[in-house]
Formats: structure tokens, sequence, C-alpha cells
């Protein structure tokens, strides 16, 4: 294709480079995020309040423009949608399976100070986050695998989670 048209398309090269670029700033959320859980002020973050953390800055990194531009146009605010305080926000967010998993695996791996985030992390928990909150089966490697089966707010998605391929053939066989 590059011999018939020249050089890849300016598009593709656009795009290859904004999916980059948003990856890496999403990165980059998680890795400014590890520099806030060490700061002695906000150790309780860590230790007792990581999940309400993770749920708030996930809300609005995440979603928190496409609420407001939805909301703006129906002429409703975020209290109309969500009530006010805590407990309804971190509801609403949980309400959403993909977003409950990002949370989830988001925890497990914040919740190790020494872990290194890297490119691979922010895809992981992509790809994971969709797949075990919609699929029926997951087969992944031992970090995501371990993030998704120790969270027991995920439970009861029921995801089967095999270890290992053989693991998953087995199931598969006995599908009817």
């Amino acid at each position: 294709m590059a011999a018939e048209y020249g050089s890849q398309p300016l598009a593709l090269s656009n795009a290859t480079a904004d999916l980059a670029s948003a990856t890496r700033s999403r990165l980059d959320f998680e890795t400014d995020f590890i520099e806030i859980l060490q700061n002695p002020q906000h150790r309780q973050f860590r230790t007792e309040r990581l999940r309400d953390a993770v749920s708030a800055r996930e809300l609005t990194h995440e979603w928190l423009d496409a609420f407001n531009a939805e909301l703006h146009s129906v002429g409703a605010s975020m209290e109309d949608v969500m009530g006010g305080g805590r407990e309804s926000a971190l509801a609403f967010a949980e309400s959403m399976p993909s977003t409950r998993v990002t949370i989830s695996m988001k925890c497990s791996y914040h919740r190790n100070p020494q872990r290194s985030w890297s490119m691979n992390d922010v895809h992981d928990i992509d790809a994971a986050s969709a797949a075990v909150a919609y699929c029926d089966a997951v087969l992944t490697d031992k970090h995501v695998w371990n993030a998704v089966t120790t969270a027991r707010e995920l439970q009861p998605m029921q995801t089967f989670m095999p270890r290992k391929p053989e693991q998953l053939g087995e199931w598969l066989d006995q599908i009817p």
C-alpha cells in the first residue's frame, strides 16, 4: 500500500500520534497520583480511602467533560443525576461495570507504593475493564488476574478468570 500511495496517510499518522499522546497523558495521571499518595498529608488515602480517591479521580479525569456537556444540553446538573455527597457519587461510579473494574484495578495497583506504572498498565486496564465487565471468561496475565480476582467488589460479575489456557479450554468444552 505504501508503494502505491506513498508514505503513511497523514490522518493515520495523526491518529497514531494522538493515541500515543493520550496514553502518555493517562500514564502521567497515574504517576502524578503516586506522588500525591506519597505525600504524608495524604497518607490516609492509600491506607483508608484509596477507593474513594481513585473513584473521584476516575470520574473527573475520564467522565467529567462528557457528563457536563450532556447535562448542559438537557439543562441538568451533576447533583440532579448523582444527588449530593460522597455515597451517591461512589454509587454512580460503581453503577458502570467497566468503570468499577477500572477503579478496582487502579486501587490494586496503587495499594503497592513500590509499583512502577507503565504504558502497558494503562492498556491492560482498558482491555480488562471491558472484558471483565462484559465477557463470560477472560484469560490474561498474572498482574491483571491478581488485581481482578482479589477484588471482592468484582465477584458479582462472575467472570471466569482461568490462570492457564488449558483451564479456559476445559471451561469452553463444558459449554453445551
